[in-house]
């Protein structure tokens, strides 16, 4: 991936809502305080779900739930490649709020998405 530098260090720990899905790059702008904060054209997302689990669509259409979604497991980084940050939306799959340290950029050539951890 190559690294996006985003504005404050604070856009770097974003908090994923309960019940209703938000897209990744409002979570971002929210947590920095910052509005645009990202550029269109990024698709490389590294995600640390530090707890509990979330779950994401990456389709641009369609929102998760709490129960529907690709579930992302709290305790493991997950690489997210090929779709496009604006197109990314979270939910929090339990009754609590999730924090998450990020990673934002480009995909390159041979990047794979994986969890790690």
């Amino acid at each position: 991936m190559n690294l996006f530098q985003l504005q404050n260090t604070a856009a770097y720990q974003i908090t994923v809502p309960i019940t209703t899905a938000s897209n990744l790059l409002s979570l971002i702008d929210a947590a920095s305080g910052i509005a645009n904060n990202v550029p269109g054209g990024l698709d490389a997302l590294d995600i640390s779900v530090e707890g509990p689990a979330i779950r994401m669509i990456g389709d641009g259409v369609n929102k998760p739930t709490q129960t529907q979604g690709l579930l992302l497991p709290a305790g493991k980084t997950h690489r997210i490649r090929g779709i496009a940050l604006k197109n990314i939306w979270l939910v929090s799959s339990t009754g609590a709020t999730s924090a998450c340290s990020i990673s934002v950029g480009s995909s390159v050539q041979g990047d794979q998405n994986s969890n790690v951890g």
